[in-house]
């Protein structure tokens, strides 16, 4: 009969660091419910953290997320939560970090005999990049992150913008068909 209060999506057996982000479905889920206004933490898990501890660590981390958006009138709040392996740790607020994979694309099968494409790689690498969630993780620590909803990369606007020129130039310019 009423929008939750929050949201708490995981928690992913696997990272969501970097640019994970964008194809997690655990990050999508919480994601889908802070823009509806609901206060969101996707967590996600190394697979050699204890899974005990990491929730644990999960709900006081969304519990404290669901606190300060009430008291900071930030209902569109979204985190993305990253536990390291272990089973204890300090957490720390962080900005989304550089998660990069070897360029290597596969063709599988789905259950049902179907191709697809894996994409991905073989190896990972973090690179250097202060505060962020990879460097935390790398250093065995929780990180944080607030992630944003509005994906417009404001300082590329001006390309944006003569793109479009550029491109009514070149319609103006073809002969009709």
């Amino acid at each position: 009969p009423r929008p939750p209060d929050l949201c708490v999506s995981g928690m992913n057996h696997g990272l969501n660091l970097g640019v994970d982000a964008f194809y997690s479905g655990t990050v999508a889920a919480a994601r889908e419910a802070a823009l509806r206004g609901v206060v969101s933490v996707a967590v996600s898990a190394d697979a050699r953290a204890d899974r005990d501890a990491a929730a644990r660590q999960g709900a006081e981390i969304a519990l404290a997320a669901w606190r300060v958006a009430m008291a900071r009138g930030h209902t569109h709040l979204l985190l993305n939560v990253n536990v390291p392996p272990g089973d204890a740790w300090p957490v720390q607020a962080t900005k989304q970090g550089l998660r990069t994979y070897d360029h290597d694309v596969s063709f599988r099968q789905d259950p049902r005999g179907k191709e697809y494409l894996w994409i991905g790689g073989s190896s990972v690498r973090h690179s250097d990049a202060p505060g962020s969630d990879t460097e935390a993780f790398d250093a065995g620590v929780i990180g944080v992150t607030p992630l944003t909803l509005d994906l417009t990369f404001a300082d590329r606007l001006a390309a944006a913008e003569d793109v479009v020129l550029r491109a009514a130039e070149g319609a103006s310019a073809r002969p009709d068909r």
